[in-house]
C-alpha cells in the first residue's frame, strides 16, 4: 500500500499525479479537511473514471473552523493519528507521500510506517514556493515543543524547512534545479508533467464543477486570469481596487474574458468587489486553481498574481504564457 496525505487542493492533485506512476499498487489518499468543500473533492475522486486511488478518506481538519478551541483541535488531530496508525498496522505500507511532512498527521504516518516496515520510504511532495524560497520559518516555542512531544509522541519533530526530516528519503519537485539548499541532501526527482496533464482526462470533473454551478467549458475559455488573491482584511490591499479598475478597463476595451480566483483561505469574500461586473467569472474558492489550468485547452493570454504557489504552477504548466 502507498499512503498519500493532502492538506490542500494542490497536494491532492500532486498526489493524484504521483499515484499515476504506481498503477499496480493500492493507493490510499487521506485528505485532511482544512480547505473549503474538501468532502466534495474527495467524493469526486471516489467517483473517478481513472480510479487512481483504491480509497479516498477524509479526516477532520483543525483550521478555519469558527468557534473551535485549541483543545478541540489537538484532540481532533490525536484521533486522526489513531486512525492512521490502525490502518498502517493492518497493511504493508511501501511509501508515504506528503505535501507537508511537518504536519502532525504526516509525521505520525511516516513514523509508524517506517517503524513497522523497514523498507518503507518517505516522499515529500513539494508545498509550492516553500521548496524554493530561501527564508527559514520560525520554529515553535519551548512550550509548544514540550506539549507536542508529550501529547502526540516523542517522534514529533520541530523542523522549520519542509522535506528535511530524517523520515523523508526523497523529494518530488516541479523545478528540481531550483530546490532550496536544505533539500539537496535528499534524492530529488521531477514531478512528471505528463502525469499531471493526464488529470484533466478524468470524467469526474464534470460532476465536480456542476456541484459549484460552473460550466466547465467557461473555465476553458479565459483570456485573463487573476489568481491567488488572499485577504483576512479589506485593508490588506489598499490599492488593489484601483489596479483592478485598470485591469477591467483594459480587458473590456480589448474584448477579453476575465476570471478571478481567490485564495482558498481568503476570509473576506470577493474583497475587491467585482461580482457586479458583467462578463467577469469568479471561480469558487474551493476549486483547485491547477485544475482550472488543466481544463483550459487554450492557455490564458495573461496570468496575473502575487507571490504564490499558483503563479509557480502556472509557469510550469504554461511556459508560453505571459
Amino acid at each position: 500500500m502507498n499512503i498519500f496525505l493532502a492538506f490542500t487542493p494542490y497536494h491532492t492533485l500532486l498526489s493524484y499525479s504521483a499515484a499515476l506512476s504506481l498503477p499496480k499498487s493500492e493507493n490510499v489518499l487521506f485528505i485532511i479537511s482544512e480547505f473549503p468543500e474538501a468532502q466534495v473533492l474527495a467524493k469526486a475522486l471516489r467517483s473517478s473514471s481513472v480510479k487512481v486511488f483504491s480509497q479516498v478518506i477524509c479526516l477532520p481538519g483543525a483550521y478555519g473552523i469558527p468557534g473551535q478551541g485549541t483543545f478541540e483541535k489537538v484532540f481532533k488531530r490525536k484521533r486522526n493519528i489513531s486512525l492512521l496508525k490502525s490502518i498502517i498496522e493492518r497493511n504493508q505500507v511501501e511509501q508515504v507521500f506528503s505535501g507537508n511532512n511537518m504536519r502532525i498527521e504526516s509525521q505520525a504516518a511516516l513514523y509508524y510506517a517506517k517503524l513497522m516496515y523497514s523498507d518503507c520510504k518517505g516522499v515529500y511532495l513539494e508545498d509550492g514556493t516553500a521548496a524554493y524560497e530561501s527564508n527559514v520559518p520560525k520554529k515553535r516555542g519551548i512550550f509548544s515543543r514540550f506539549f507536542c512531544r508529550h501529547f502526540f509522541g516523542e517522534w514529533w519533530q520541530n523542523r522549520a524547512v519542509f522535506g528535511t526530516s530524517a523520515s523523508i528519503d526523497s523529494c518530488q519537485l516541479l523545478f528540481p534545479e531550483l530546490a532550496r539548499a536544505e533539500l539537496k541532501t535528499k534524492q530529488i526527482t521531477a514531478v512528471r508533467r505528463e502525469n499531471f496533464l493526464k488529470i484533466s482526462r478524468d470524467e469526474t470533473w464534470q460532476d465536480y464543477f456542476n456541484y459549484f454551478n460552473i460550466d466547465i467549458k467557461t473555465v476553458g475559455g479565459i483570456d485573463v486570469l487573476l489568481i491567488g488573491l488572499f485577504s483576512h482584511s479589506e485593508k490588506d490591499f489598499p490599492h488593489l481596487k484601483k489596479i483592478m479598475e485598470e485591469v477591467l478597463q483594459r480587458t473590456e476595451s480589448k474584448k477579453l474574458t476575465l476570471a478571478i480566483k481567490y485564495h482558498p483561505r481568503a476570509r473576506v469574500k470577493d474583497f475587491i468587489d467585482i461580482k457586479n461586473n458583467k462578463g467577469v467569472l469568479i471561480v469558487p474558492q474551493a476549486i483547485p486553481l491547477e485544475l482550472c489550468y488543466l481544463l483550459n485547452k487554450n492557455p490564458p493570454k495573461l496570468i496575473i498574481g502575487g507571490y504564490s504557489t499558483a503563479l509557480l504552477t502556472a509557469r510550469w504548466l504554461f511556459p508560453q504564457a505571459n
